[in-house]
């Protein structure tokens, strides 16, 4: 299914009996397939995984608890980040920090991209949305600044919304310009 696809995203938690290593058959068969596999999820999916994912979207929490201890500073985060794009475990890593918004790291670029300032009526879907903006500003040929811009964009914009709703695509355009100091 994945053979003309450019990406392949698996976001989100796994249906109960689903072990975490169907994770790296997926990603595998992206691979397989000639498509970036992009991940989004916690748990045994994330500590399965050894290789072949391009972008992985931990939050802050499932990468302290990934990597097994706090990482209270913006080094340590880029660092541990580093450790798993150096295992090879990913080509990018962006780690999702709230209120703080969002660092993207490659193996020779660390960028943060801070969150911007809204009433937050609900967060479901926030984290989903972000993943869903980087994905199609990397289809749109930004660069990985510019994507993980539109990400935070988008996670910013489900920020606005009640319960599960999408987000508005005017809220986004404007958060986009806001994320990307236009």
């Amino acid at each position: 299914m994945a053979k003309d696809a450019k990406y392949v995203v698996a976001s989100g938690s796994f249906p109960p009996g689903v072990p975490g290593t169907f994770v790296r058959k997926v990603a595998d068969a992206a691979r397989d397939a000639g498509a970036r596999f992009v991940l989004d999820s916690s748990g045994d999916a994330l500590a399965s995984i050894e290789s072949g994912v391009f972008l992985v979207k931990p939050s802050l929490d499932e990468l302290c608890e990934w990597v097994g201890h706090d990482l209270p500073s913006s080094d340590d985060r880029i660092g541990a980040a580093r450790e798993l794009i150096e295992r090879g475990v990913a080509e990018v890593v962006v780690v999702s920090l709230g209120a703080d918004g969002a660092i993207m790291v490659t193996a020779d670029d660390a960028v943060q991209v801070p969150a911007l300032d809204v009433e937050v009526r609900s967060a479901v879907g926030a984290g989903d949305s972000m993943v869903a903006g980087l994905v199609v500003g990397l289809l749109q040929d930004r660069s990985l600044r510019d994507a993980l811009s539109l990400g935070v964009a988008c996670g910013t914009a489900a920020l606005l919304t009640a319960g599960s709703h999408v987000c508005r695509r005017e809220d986004i355009d404007r958060f986009d310009a806001l994320a990307r100091g236009l």
